[in-house]
């Protein structure tokens, strides 16, 4: 019977608080989407009228290519700077043999070995 009281116990523990951590989770949220919604709210011109002055803007300025990005431009080699990525790759590759060879000298400096293994005739 002990057992069962303890039970009982723990399972409206949890319950409680799971209840009150989500009614604090939810105050939390909606003060914070309060405090979010206001400053999105804040504005001097209304979202539609904004997006009717762009439309006309654009349409006075003939495509406005002004406000167009520069990435437009280029080729996709350019705009992925695969031509970086490829000089990395190169410079990290040439740094890597460089550095195996160094480190091989030095093995075999320091340990007298020519890096090959020989066998022992018994």
């Amino acid at each position: 019977m002990p057992c069962m009281k303890l039970n009982t116990f723990s399972t409206k523990l949890v319950n409680d608080l799971f209840s009150s951590g989500t009614s604090l989770i939810t105050s939390r949220y909606k003060e914070k989407a309060t405090r979010m919604s206001v400053g999105v709210r804040d504005q001097v011109t209304p979202p539609r009228e904004l997006a009717v002055f762009w439309t006309e803007y654009v349409i006075r300025h003939r495509g406005a290519t002004q406000l167009r990005s520069p990435a437009a431009q280029l080729s996709w080699v350019e705009f992925l700077m695969l031509d970086l990525l490829f000089l990395f790759h190169i410079t990290f590759f040439i740094l890597f043999y460089f550095l195996r060879r160094i480190f091989r000298v030095v093995n075999v400096k320091i340990f007298r070995r020519d890096g090959k293994s020989k066998k022992k005739n018994d």
